[in-house]
């Protein structure tokens, strides 16, 4: 009997472990007691630190949140996520019961539309102000609750005002135990504005065959296309090659002159100059995008360098405080560079708090040194 007992045991954590054909989430229809800033039962609150977590809508007729009048597609309650006009979002997160496996294909469903009325308050005016700009709706996966590891999926901005299912698709290229459903700002962002987005019956994640592609060295069908077209290619080209052909001149960095291949070594640490981001916020400041892209520069042409991104923050706010704010703003450098096309197993974000101060102090030259993001060199070998 011991012995069935263990032998079930570690087949069910092997189907665990291994992924499964279809993954429910749990509470997929968002079935709650219908509450104001308080997310629904089985998911977790990914907000920013200080704003109010996403809402559970009513079906009732004779009560209503922030004037909402939207009925529930399934059920008896739906999920209700802002943007704001502070560079703020709402997001929620829960552990799957298998885990998302890289390079395999998955696919869901689920309902989306908007309110044209959501009223709050305004976190620049602290006046009241309608929330009803259309946003876009985003799924990450991660390893660990809030851990925004990679983007799997962006809808367009869901305009539409009237419950509508989507159907979506995504291949992982890490594993994930974890699943984000994040209302974003449409992009790209110019300014940031107060929208929302409503949210029900999300199905199961099923595990499909991945679309066939057709191997570089086979081809083509003429059934099958319309029109192809000669591509003249360099006489040293091998028109069939499965390597990417890089340029062959490195252009070097204006800001970060320190990321040269030949001096950078494991281990060495360098700060990312001309970084800003919102204060206590980890929206990253668009004057900023010039660095971010020498970094991704250097990630792309040097495939087998991996690098940690570490936030760092000041001494003056609390320590949990500290350390949330500079994982977040790691993870936003992170998050830029996975979506311009870098692999995240390349990339570690890691957030220090207020436990490596460079000056031990507390003024505004010392909190500006203090206050900053740096890569680590892991590997320049892969």
């Amino acid at each position: 009997m011991r012995i069935l007992i263990t032998l079930l045991f570690w087949i069910t954590l092997s189907s665990v472990l291994q992924g499964q054909d279809e993954i429910p989430l749990q509470n997929g229809s968002f079935e709650d007691i219908p509450k104001m800033s308080n997310q629904p039962r089985d998911w977790r609150d990914c907000g920013f630190l200080g704003e109010t977590p996403p809402d559970v809508h009513p079906r009732s007729d004779s009560l209503s949140f922030w004037d909402v009048q939207q009925k529930a597609q399934d059920g008896r309650t739906f999920l209700g996520m802002v943007v704001r006009d502070n560079e703020t979002y709402e997001s929620i997160a829960q552990y799957l019961r298998a885990l998302l496996e890289a390079g395999e294909c998955y696919e869901m469903s689920i309902q989306l539309c908007r309110s044209m009325v959501y009223r709050s308050q305004s976190r620049l005016t602290g006046r009241m102000a309608n929330y009803n700009q259309p946003a876009v709706f985003r799924i990450y996966g991660g390893n660990s609750l809030c851990s925004r590891r990679e983007l799997l999926f962006e809808t367009p901005e869901i305009s539409n005002t009237d419950w509508e299912e989507y159907f979506i698709e995504f291949k992982p290229h890490v594993d994930h135990s974890v699943i984000i459903f994040e209302a974003f700002y449409k992009t790209p962002i110019l300014f940031p504005y107060n929208g929302n987005i409503l949210v029900d019956n999300a199905s199961s994640i099923r595990k499909v065959d991945c679309p066939e592609e057709i191997a570089l060295n086979e081809e083509p069908n003429p059934r099958d296309t319309k029109v192809v077209e000669k591509v003249q290619t360099p006489a040293n080209v091998n028109a069939r090659s499965t390597q990417k052909v890089k340029p062959k001149v490195f252009k070097a960095p204006e800001i970060l002159k320190e990321l040269d291949i030949a001096k950078v070594e494991k281990g060495q640490t360098i700060p990312i100059k001309n970084l800003n981001f919102e204060a206590d916020s980890a929206s990253i400041n668009r004057q900023s995008e010039k660095v971010l892209n020498e970094i991704f520069e250097f990630m792309d042409y040097y495939p087998d360098v991996v690098i940690e991104i570490g936030g760092h923050a000041n001494l003056k706010p609390k320590q949990k405080y500290a350390e949330q704010l500079s994982l977040a703003r790691a993870q936003s450098v992170v998050n830029y560079l996975i979506e311009k096309g870098i692999d995240p197993e390349r990339l570690k974000p890691v957030g220090y708090g207020n436990t490596k101060p460079i000056i031990e102090s507390v003024n505004k030259i010392a909190n500006r040194i203090n206050q900053r993001v740096e890569i680590k060199i892991l590997s320049v070998e892969g």
